[in-house]
């Protein structure tokens, strides 16, 4: 058995981890952290971390993915980087920028380049090609590639990974999983942000000024919901 998890940040990948270590000491866990530095990972069963669709290309096994609603993963990644700040666990840009601003001038700095890298349309690059920047400038450039047509590229994709499942609906995912792979891994849920708002509280002009980061990620995964939800 192999496949590679396509892990979108904030989507129950370490819980999928842990999940199958748990269920399955045989196999050979490799969670990739810098897909660009680190070799192919040889002798793996599974393959897991925040690289893109060009990564799993290399790595060859069926690629399975959850995908979660744009403006919740938002609103969870701005207070999991609150909480790492506070915490004292990262002290970087991006933990500065989300502890020091409230949400709705956090959702307007859009001329952040590290908040750019992870949060424009992060899954729709992920999915199409790359989320690195100079990757993205590559694939414009060199592509001419439009909004619309990295949406349908990122769709395109999606249709052949085997497994695409929802953060709403991760017990469904877990099924299908054992049922696709003929594993017995359980619904665990772990690195689950602590303090956080629900997408309902936000107020209208939060709400649209996250929209301006995910209009290409909405289109995706709403037409991944219609076709695997």
């Amino acid at each position: 058995m192999q496949l590679t998890h396509l892990h979108i940040p904030k989507t129950a990948g370490t819980s999928l981890r842990e999940s199958i270590a748990l269920a399955h000491p045989d196999l050979s866990i490799a969670h990739v952290l810098d897909p660009v530095h680190e070799d192919v990972p040889e002798g793996a069963d599974v393959i897991s971390g925040h690289f893109s669709y060009d990564d799993t290309v290399r790595y060859g096994h069926p690629v399975v993915t959850v995908l979660r609603h744009p403006v919740d993963r938002f609103v969870s990644i701005y207070f999991f980087w609150r909480e790492l700040y506070e915490k004292n666990i990262e002290r970087t840009r991006k933990t500065s920028l989300a502890h020091h601003l409230p949400l709705l001038d956090f959702a307007k700095a859009m001329d952040e380049p590290e908040l750019c890298s992870e949060l424009y349309n992060r899954m729709a690059w992920q999915l199409y090609s790359d989320f690195r920047l100079n990757k993205r400038f590559e694939a414009r450039r060199e592509q001419q590639l439009t909004t619309q047509g990295l949406t349908d590229g990122a769709i395109a994709h999606l249709r052949d990974f085997a497994v695409v499942g929802f953060q709403d609906r991760y017990g469904d995912f877990v099924e299908a999983l054992n049922g696709h792979f003929g594993m017995a891994i359980e619904n665990r849920k772990v690195n689950v942000t602590q303090r956080r708002s629900a997408v309902e509280d936000l107020t209208r002009s939060e709400l649209a000024a996250i929209l301006a980061w995910v209009e290409a990620d909405m289109e995706i995964y709403h037409t991944a919901l219609k076709e695997r939800g």
